[in-house]
């Protein structure tokens, strides 16, 4: 393989060998020299599509070709000292994706060259060889879950497990990320994470911390399903029938109740009728067996030797406003006048006079005169 060491001028080298199953499956460390432009070779076949760096004011990515062209070979250069995280989603020649997760650390020294091979490096670094992903990936979740950044059980933490199961065995971590329907820079941070290197930086304010998104499509909130639609409806208008049933139902026990008011005055006024003619036998028979038979509640007053107008008292008057309202050709029922009534009506049941009842109802002694007349009541019988 060809590789270049400065941009565009050669020189000699210091070549780094990565294998491409540790890119794959490990964090690899390149050693970057600040202000020193570095070379990331891939194996033949294998082009860069995507690139991401988490730091992009610390180190500039550029390629041989435009990324949305596919690039073989990737340029790098750090402008400070500091670390960062390189992912690179790849393809090969069988059109088969790859992801790529590198550290980058950029210091006082460094690699000019740094090639990613097919085969097996021989010299690899030992502790990062050993050392099982998955526990990068568990201590990078708890990491997440203690900064506050992912929640313990949740549908996004549940799919992270997934795809760490699949990766111990033996699944690579584009595929198991593919598979749980997860963004791949995820798994890459949150192993980049449990390695303890992606606190931010107190100089470096641009630095973010590692993206937990899923990788699923947004649902369509307009979409609604016809049969879901008209189950609604139906559901709506049976409520309704029920409420337009109930409200008949208690039209019908008002009128059940206005009648037997009605026929209880009826009844008053047969009984008063009644005691008004024992009262003139009595008097005329002059025996003082027959003394006159009073109420015990004295409502009654006692009737003259002259005949003189009876009058009402409030709870008559109330009842014979109730009868009244039922023909009376202004006072259409559950009208606002008839509410109105119905207010006058409580007041006179609570004792006021029927001025005041009048007063609290917002009504016309002329207009209730009316109403009364249409009972059957005349005016004298109410005071008016």
């Amino acid at each position: 393989m060809l590789c270049f060491g400065f941009w565009g001028s050669p020189v000699l080298a210091q070549t780094q060998r990565i294998s491409a199953q540790a890119a794959q499956h490990q964090v690899p460390t390149i050693a970057l020299k600040v202000n020193q432009g570095v070379n990331l070779t891939l194996p033949d076949g294998v082009l860069v599509y995507k690139g991401w760096l988490d730091d992009g004011s610390l180190i500039q990515l550029d390629g041989d070709r435009p990324f949305e062209q596919g690039a073989s070979i990737l340029h790098l250069v750090a402008h400070q000292a500091g670390q960062a995280q390189l992912s690179l989603v790849t393809r090969d020649a069988n059109q088969v994706e790859s992801l790529y997760v590198f550290k980058l650390v950029a210091g006082s020294q460094g690699n000019s060259i740094v090639n990613v091979t097919a085969h097996p490096v021989d010299h690899a670094n030992p502790v990062a060889m050993n050392r099982n992903p998955t526990q990068h990936l568990q201590q990078g979740v708890a990491l997440a879950i203690e900064r506050r950044l992912l929640v313990e059980n949740s549908e996004l933490h549940l799919a992270i497990q997934g795809a760490i199961s699949q990766i111990a065995q033996g699944v690579s971590m584009e595929q198991a990320a593919s598979t749980a329907q997860l963004d791949p820079r995820t798994l890459a941070q949150l192993f980049h994470m449990g390695q303890g290197e992606s606190l931010p930086l107190p100089n470096n304010p641009t630095r973010q911390e590692p993206l937990l998104v899923r990788a699923e499509p947004v649902p369509n909130s307009n979409h609604f399903d016809d049969t879901e639609i008209e189950a609604r409806l139906a559901a709506l208008e049976s409520q309704v029938e029920r409420l337009d049933g109930r409200v008949a139902s208690l039209d019908s026990q008002q009128s059940e109740f206005l009648a037997q008011l009605q026929t209880l005055d009826q009844q008053q006024e047969i009984f008063i009728a009644l005691l008004q003619q024992n009262n003139q036998v009595a008097q005329r028979l002059d025996s003082p067996k027959s003394n006159p038979i009073t109420l015990a509640i004295n409502t009654m007053p006692r009737p003259a030797t002259a005949p003189v107008p009876h009058t009402l008292d409030n709870h008559q008057i109330a009842n014979a406003i109730a009868r009244g309202l039922t023909t009376h050709p202004d006072t259409p029922f559950r009208s606002g006048l008839y509410l109105r009534y119905q207010t006058m009506i409580r007041s006179l049941r609570r004792g006021s006079t029927l001025s005041q009842a009048a007063r609290q109802g917002n009504l016309q002694l002329t207009h209730v005169q009316s109403v009364l007349e249409n009972a059957g009541v005349a005016p004298e019988a109410v005071g008016l």
